[in-house]
């Protein structure tokens, strides 16, 4: 009876997880902001027309909007598209060079896309 329910709401059990992702990463951006600066530098980013710190408040921006976008489930076929480029972005940065954090991140594009491709079901 309850796995009846749950299953009923998968859409908004992944959303509040994925939504749970990014407001992580927004709080890693405010107040560990040295975790993104080091990732960036690493990259072909700081070669960017914007500077580090500018770019790491960006991150934070999106971050958070998507993470309450995702919440309250606003325009989620359009924040899902945005949230899968975003972590393809992610693992275009961040390379394979450490295999746990390359699965993470593409367990989080997984649940993305699977948001994107399901964005009409009626348990959103």
């Amino acid at each position: 009876m309850i796995l009846d329910k749950l299953r009923n709401h998968s859409t908004i059990i992944l959303r509040s997880g994925l939504a749970l992702v990014f407001l992580a990463h927004f709080y890693i951006a405010i107040f560990n902001p040295d975790e993104f600066i080091s990732l960036i530098n690493n990259s072909f980013l700081p070669h960017a027309f914007i500077s580090t710190e500018l770019l790491v408040k960006l991150i934070a921006i999106s971050d958070a909007s998507v993470a309450i976008l995702l919440l309250f489930g606003f325009g989620l076929k359009y924040v899902s598209a945005y949230a899968t480029l975003w972590i393809l972005g992610v693992l275009i940065v961040s390379g394979i060079k450490e295999l746990p954090d390359f699965l993470e991140h593409f367990g989080f594009l997984s649940i993305a896309v699977f948001l994107f491709l399901n964005y009409n079901n009626k348990t959103q």
